[in-house]
């Protein structure tokens, strides 16, 4: 969980060396870091920062809603139904369940995925023999220590800045990373490409997502000029005691307000140019640059796709791309802390008879013409088809006309067979009287079939020519 009060001041970069972008309209401008030394160092041993500070990574993402919307809609895309845990044997199925519930595992995970997409890292303090998890501030996690061969000996975090820093041994923690690149640390979080500042000939350029935020404050400031351009008037023959007087009226008056002199003044109007263009540049600076960073397809939420196809593409690589991080995710929970903790209980499985994965909701639901076609075919009966109707629509069904009836392609009664047709209730007709009916017609088909074999001529065939031979 992000704190109330992250460090946001770069705790990396001198103060004599590091450049700070002023934004009016934004809050705290010293997370906006454009240059300072606060990159990772390249080698293995020793300290190693994160690239772009945790802190200022969740500042970013919570104040800029396409960020926003797009880490919610992962998260939740992630989680699907629910974590699901199930072990072949009964009694060991029953007891993790238990345990889960107990330390609402499910809960922690969908809380720490935040920070799993926001700055690419999750983690989690383990209580001795697994017998709670408690998520630790990503916020407040500032550096990682190696040991002599490289690998991670320490995580190094700042809760305040009124506390000492606090180790967290790595074996007191789990790490889940977004990504696992060249040895690194730390995993990069989905908008890395937009946080992370890039040198050109030794000079750096601002992030992405600064140059989007400083180019919206622009935009603000443009029409605002546009609806309130500056003005200089000038007075003839008046003096400085008169011009102040004049100027606390002036903040007075309202737009579109009258002015009464019997003074000669002239004044001049410096507006901006309406004629000036930047679509193409926010088009692309929205469509390649933010869209692509944010690895998230807003036609979604916008109505932008024009056609179904594309629509259609984009869900289902969105898709295959989410079941991919859940199957990771759940590998790594499974084997960093089900196993781990069946093993502290001395219950050691086969790990093939565990299965962890985020459920998929089983159910679907389907429209009132898909009910009426099942209907049709038989595949539902008409007494659940008119509880379908009663539930999910608006028309009026006599609920006490919910019997089902044989259907009428057949002569001979038959009850048990579903059908299309109408009940007799519906029909006001007793069932007694509708069997009557129904024997009635069957005696009138077979009376039409001797009818049909018995009067009516059969077609006779053309006539054989008689052949008769020659003497």
């Amino acid at each position: 969980m992000v704190s109330n009060n992250p460090p946001y001041k770069n705790p990396y970069a001198k103060e004599s060396d590091r450049k700070i972008v002023s934004l009016k309209r934004a809050a705290s401008p010293s997370v906006l870091v454009v240059e300072g030394k606060s990159r990772p160092k390249e080698t293995f041993n020793g300290e190693e920062k994160p690239e772009v500070p945790f802190a200022a990574a969740f500042f970013l993402v919570n104040h800029d809603p396409r960020l926003t919307l797009s880490s919610d809609t992962y998260v939740q895309l992630t989680m699907a139904a629910g974590l699901r845990v199930k072990i072949k044997q009964p009694g060991l199925n029953k007891l993790i369940n238990k345990w889960i519930k107990d330390i609402e595992l499910e809960r922690k995970v969908e809380s720490g995925l935040y920070s799993y997409y926001d700055v690419g890292n999750m983690m989690f303090e383990k209580e001795p023999k697994m017998a709670d998890l408690t998520e630790v501030d990503m916020a407040t996690v500032t550096l990682a220590t190696r040991d002599k061969q490289g690998d991670i000996d320490k995580y190094i975090t700042e809760p305040s800045s009124m506390k000492a820093p606090i180790p967290l041994d790595k074996d007191e923690v789990i790490h889940f990373k977004y990504t696992e690149t060249r040895k690194e640390a730390w995993g990069r979080g989905l908008y890395h490409a937009l946080f992370a500042e890039k040198q050109i000939d030794g000079e750096f350029m601002q992030p992405p997502i600064i140059n989007q935020w400083k180019m919206e404050d622009d935009m603000v400031k443009v029409f605002d000029s546009y609806a309130s351009p500056m003005m200089m008037i000038t007075f003839k023959d008046s003096g400085p005691e008169w011009i102040k007087q004049q100027e606390t009226e002036f903040k007075k008056m309202k737009a579109g307000a009258k002015i009464l002199t019997d003074k000669e003044f002239d004044a001049k109007v410096f507006e901006v140019n309406p004629a000036a263009k930047f679509d193409k540049y926010v088009e692309h600076l929205q469509t390649n640059i933010m869209e692509t960073g944010s690895q998230f397809p807003l036609g979604f939420f916008n109505a932008e796709f024009t056609t179904r196809a594309a629509a259609e593409i984009t869900d289902s690589v969105l898709g295959r791309k989410i079941k991919r991080i859940q199957k990771k995710i759940a590998r790594q929970i499974k084997s960093d802390i089900i196993m781990p903790y069946l093993k502290s209980l001395g219950k050691i499985p086969d790990e093939d008879d565990v299965m962890v994965a985020f459920e998929i909701e089983s159910k679907s639901e389907i429209g009132n013409a898909e009910i009426a076609v099942l209907f049709e075919k038989g595949v539902i009966s008409r007494s659940e088809f008119r509880r379908h109707l009663l539930k999910k629509t608006t028309i009026e069904v006599d609920e006490q006309d919910m019997a089902d009836t044989p259907p009428i392609t057949s002569v001979t009664p038959t009850n048990d067979l579903r059908t299309t047709q109408p009940s007799p209730a519906a029909q006001s007709t007793d069932p007694i009287q509708q069997q009557s009916q129904l024997a009635q017609m069957q005696q009138q088909m077979e009376e039409l079939k001797d009818l049909v074999e018995n009067k009516v001529p059969k077609p006779r065939g053309r006539p054989k020519k008689e052949i008769t031979s020659k003497d």
